[in-house]
């Protein structure tokens, strides 16, 4: 028979456990979002008189910064066994940093950052396609993500080009 106190203490870790797992997908859909809300207010800003720059930084804080980290850390969070909270954060910070650095390099003009994010942001990608493979989760799910992953990665190359060569 249980007894309140040993109740208590597997509540207490269970809490914990899952703490750690739920602790970087919350801050990092709280980041998504932030990123979607930045885009809104970058067009509410703009909207008067409207730049190239600021719509391209739009567009960008709503679907790469916003729209598709909320992907990868719901893909992220839902496979099973690939890996742990700690390395999906890490995944994710890194991807977070890559658009800063996308973000500054385009609007500073500087191909450098442009192309090193771009290159941070596709090893991120490949890094959670590998972990997909490792974690265990239904097949629709794992293979949902899988083509997430692959048309974000498609597309990376095809943003660093127009952004590079301003087509």
């Amino acid at each position: 028979m249980s007894t309140p106190r040993r109740q208590k203490a597997l509540g207490s870790r269970l809490l914990s456990r899952l703490s750690h797992r739920i602790r970087p997908l919350v801050v990092l859909a709280a980041t998504g979002m932030a990123s979607i809300v930045a885009g809104g207010l970058v067009t509410a800003a703009s909207a008067a008189h409207p730049t190239e720059h600021a719509s391209w930084a739009a567009g960008y804080l709503v679907l790469v910064g916003g729209v598709a980290t909320l992907g990868i850390a719901a893909g992220l969070h839902g496979i099973r066994g690939a890996g742990d909270a700690p390395l999906h954060a890490t995944l994710l910070a890194v991807w977070q940093a890559a658009n800063i650095l996308v973000l500054c390099g385009v609007l500073l003009d500087s191909s450098a950052a442009v192309l090193g994010g771009g290159i941070l942001l596709f090893a991120v990608l490949v890094a959670a396609a590998v972990l997909s493979r490792a974690g265990r989760r239904s097949r629709p799910f794992t293979a949902a993500f899988f083509v997430l992953l692959a048309v974000l990665a498609g597309s990376v190359p095809v943003g660093i080009f127009l952004a590079l060569f301003r087509a």
